[in-house]
């Protein structure tokens, strides 16, 4: 989160993709909002050996399924 936050140009390019693509809904500390926006720390799918699931994420996105509670418009 402190590199994120210094926005350094020396950063990894990581760093940077993070801060333009992920981080508006993420943010920098990779929390995510409960409900709305899954958390990148820990996520099973972020860490796996297995990039694609990841990968498909990034690419084509991810949608929540709808239900009573929450229905999808």
């Amino acid at each position: 989160a402190a590199m994120l936050l210094a926005a350094s140009p020396d950063m990894n390019l990581g760093a940077p993709l993070h801060l333009d693509n992920c981080n508006a809904c993420h943010f920098n500390t990779g929390t995510g909002a409960d409900g709305v926006f899954p958390e990148l720390v820990g996520n099973s799918n972020v860490l796996a050996d297995e990039p694609s699931g990841f990968l498909q994420v990034i690419l084509n996105g991810a949608a929540m399924p709808s239900t009573a509670t929450r229905p999808a418009r």
